[in-house]
C-alpha cells in the first residue's frame, strides 16, 4: 500500500544533488592532488639533474657543441673557424674538410650528439660527448678547449671524431 501523498517527504532539489556531486568533488580533489604531486616530482627531477651534472651547460660546452654541429652539417668552414691557432697552423681549411669527409665516408655522418660532462681544472677545459654515427654507431669523445684573449672558446684538441 502506498502512503498518502501528504505523508511523503520530498527532499529539496539541493539535497537530492549532494549524493551525486560528492563523489565528483572527491574525484576532482584526487585528480588535483595527483597533478600537484606530478609537478613537484618533475621539478625535483629537474633540480636533481642540474645538481648532479646531468645537464651540461656553459660557454665552453656551447662552443664544443657548435663545432660538432658544424661537422654534423658539413659546414667545415664554420667548424674550422672554431679551431685554436695551434691546430690551424698544422692543417689548412681544405685539408681539414677533406679529413672530415674521409671520416664521414668510413664511419657515416653524425646522427646524434649530446654533451654529457664538463671538466675544468683551471688550465684545461674538456667537454665529453656521446656521439652517434650512422655506420660506426655510438661512442664517446672529448673535446679540449681554450679561451683566446677575447674570451672566445676555441677547440684545441679532439680525442676521437
Amino acid at each position: 500500500m502506498t502512503p498518502p501523498l501528504s505523508k511523503m517527504t520530498l527532499a529539496a532539489p539541493h539535497q537530492r544533488s549532494r549524493p551525486i556531486l560528492a563523489p565528483l568533488r572527491q574525484r576532482w580533489r584526487l585528480a588535483a592532488s595527483a597533478l600537484v604531486l606530478l609537478i613537484l616530482l618533475a621539478a625535483g627531477l629537474v633540480a636533481l639533474a642540474y645538481h648532479q651534472g646531468f645537464v651540461v651547460r656553459g660557454l665552453a660546452v656551447d662552443a664544443a657543441t657548435a663545432f660538432l654541429t658544424h661537422v654534423r652539417h658539413r659546414e667545415y668552414s664554420a667548424a674550422y673557424v672554431l679551431l685554436a691557432p695551434d691546430l690551424t697552423a698544422h692543417q689548412t681549411e681544405q685539408a681539414f674538410a677533406a679529413a672530415m669527409d674521409a671520416i664521414r665516408q668510413t664511419d657515416g655522418p653524425v646522427t646524434d650528439l649530446a654533451a654529457r660532462e664538463l671538466h675544468n681544472d683551471g688550465s684545461l677545459t674538456v667537454v665529453g660527448f656521446d656521439v652517434t654515427r650512422s655506420i660506426r654507431g655510438g661512442f664517446s669523445t672529448h673535446i679540449s678547449l681554450l679561451q683566446d684573449t677575447s674570451g672566445r672558446w676555441l677547440v684545441s684538441g679532439i680525442d676521437d671524431l
